[in-house]
């Protein structure tokens, strides 16, 4: 190895170095920070307490948070897999010339900017009679995650072909028999894996539930409400509690998507 050769190694391994160190230390602070902690927002390594996750559960307004929160996810979630396995079948077996378009505007929401997505939404429903709160929340939450969950369903649709598909009609079974006996059981990894990660997103999205949400309070929001009002130790274990979900939820996902991808080789 030359000498500048060397010389860019090292420099890209400092770098490297650095990137990781920036990206994880804020994270690792908030994290010890939900445990040593004390009343005056100082680090007592010598006393860890579970105190500051006790007041998260404890504050009325968190848990109602954390209650609208597994709403819209699991709400939105269900909404977007309906939507998407109707749009994925459509474009799986008709092909028309309108699919190039309609790939476009299922993938509009997830790529431009939350908060041009927020605010659209907020003026269209506004201009339908639908008020901001948890619905306006679950139908902004369900555009956003259904290019991620239309696009894994798609795609393990084309893996899978038609074959399976036309030897059932063939054999005489109805649309509804083939879906629920032929394509739902070669499609339930990949909803499976979608689900989780939409969910994720769900969870952890901010922007597009402040335009829509109205008078009431998603976790995220209520994690920023908290840290403008002045900071507290608790904001730190309810980061943690938010972190630690959503690395619950990705790990899952990683799982499901392995075991799904191990039972299409058998």
């Amino acid at each position: 190895m030359s000498t500048v050769e060397r010389l860019v190694l090292f420099v890209l391994s400092v770098f490297f170095v650095f990137l990781l160190v920036a990206l994880l230390a804020p994270v690792v602070i908030v994290v010890l920070g939900s445990f040593y902690l004390d009343d005056h927002g100082n680090f007592d390594f010598a006393a860890p307490t579970l105190q500051w996750y006790a007041g998260v559960f404890d504050n009325r307004q968190i848990v109602d948070s954390m209650i609208n929160t597994l709403i819209v996810g699991f709400a939105s979630v269900f909404v977007a897999i309906a939507l998407s396995i109707l749009l994925a079948l459509f474009q799986f077996w008709t092909h028309r010339r309108g699919a190039i378009a309609l790939d476009l505007l299922i993938v509009l929401p997830f790529v431009l900017p939350p908060l041009v997505v927020g605010l659209s939404l907020l003026v269209f429903l506004r201009e339908i009679g639908v008020p901001t709160g948890l619905a306006a929340v679950i139908i902004g939450h369900s555009l956003f995650v259904l290019a991620i969950v239309y696009r894994m369903i798609h795609n393990r649709l084309v893996q899978m072909g038609r074959s399976h598909i036309e030897a059932a009609m063939d054999l005489g079974a109805t649309p509804m028999q083939t879906f629920w006996r032929v394509i739902l059981p070669q499609i339930r990894g990949a909803i499976g894996v979608a689900a989780i990660l939409a969910f994720t997103l769900s969870f952890d999205e901010t922007l597009i539930s402040l335009f829509l949400v109205g008078d009431q309070n998603t976790l995220p929001i209520m994690l920023w409400a908290m840290m403008r009002t002045g900071f507290s130790p608790s904001i730190n274990a309810l980061a943690t509690l938010i972190l630690a979900t959503s690395l619950l939820l990705i790990w899952l996902a990683t799982r499901r998507d392995k075991a799904s991808v191990a039972a299409d080789k058998r």
